[in-house]
């Protein structure tokens, strides 16, 4: 660059000549030395000339992004009460009660109810008690959506070997089914869209998951709970 100012003239003069060149080639007549004195050369000119120009950048505005934040389902009593199975290893399973109540509940023997039961101290429960045994269940009526394991049934009956009504006065008992009493058979019976179980001579109605006494068939229209 130092050579390219030290070299002032001669470039003036070098761009003089095509000037008039350029004129006599047009038939166009300067004065003399009027060029020489009209063109103006300098370092600062040189370094406009040279110096680079800044290229225009175009920026593309980003497009703004919306968000959406996933709201996490809220815990409702049955999901509360599935946790704590979950935590403890307490086996669940499906249970309908004569109220139509549906939901989660798991059974356990009288020796740990009260250790259980105070898992569940979030919730309010409801306790259906058996022979030796508890039935627990969240008290609150909601959709049940839960998938269940499966499950041997016949474990979460309150009643192992015995179907007995304790203190009946009527004579339609059911006794022992390890014995050669009497046997009751009893038939599948839906009533306002709940599965019971009934003694087909009797009328006599009783829990399908339970296999205990509930109340008694007025009609096809009518169930009186105990």
């Amino acid at each position: 660059m130092d050579n390219i100012y030290n070299n002032l003239d001669t470039i003036k003069a070098f761009i003089i000549k095509q000037i008039n060149d350029y004129a006599n080639i047009n038939g166009i007549s300067f004065p003399s030395k009027s060029l020489n004195d009209s063109v103006s050369f300098t370092r600062d000119d040189l370094d406009n000339l040279l110096k680079p120009k800044p290229k225009k950048i175009k920026f593309k505005p980003k497009k703004k992004l919306k968000l959406k934040v996933k709201s996490k389902p809220k815990a409702n009593d049955y999901n509360k009460f599935i946790e704590m199975c979950n935590a403890h290893n307490l086996p669940y399973f499906q249970f309908f009660d004569e109220n139509n109540w549906c939901g989660p509940a798991i059974k356990v023997n009288d020796s740990v109810y009260d250790i259980t039961i105070d898992y569940f101290d979030t919730i309010d429960t409801k306790t259906v008690s058996g022979t030796d045994f508890y039935i627990i269940h969240p008290k609150n009526n909601l959709d049940d959506t839960i998938v269940y394991p499966k499950i041997n049934l016949d474990s979460c009956k309150l009643e192992n070997s015995s179907l007995m009504i304790n203190g009946s006065d009527d004579e339609e008992s059911i006794y022992n089914k390890d014995t050669e009493d009497e046997i009751v058979e009893l038939d599948e019976w839906m009533h306002q869209e709940t599965k019971y179980l009934i003694d087909s001579e009797t009328n006599i109605v009783y829990s399908y998951q339970t296999e205990l006494p509930i109340g008694k068939k007025i009609d096809e229209f009518t169930l009186t709970f105990y």
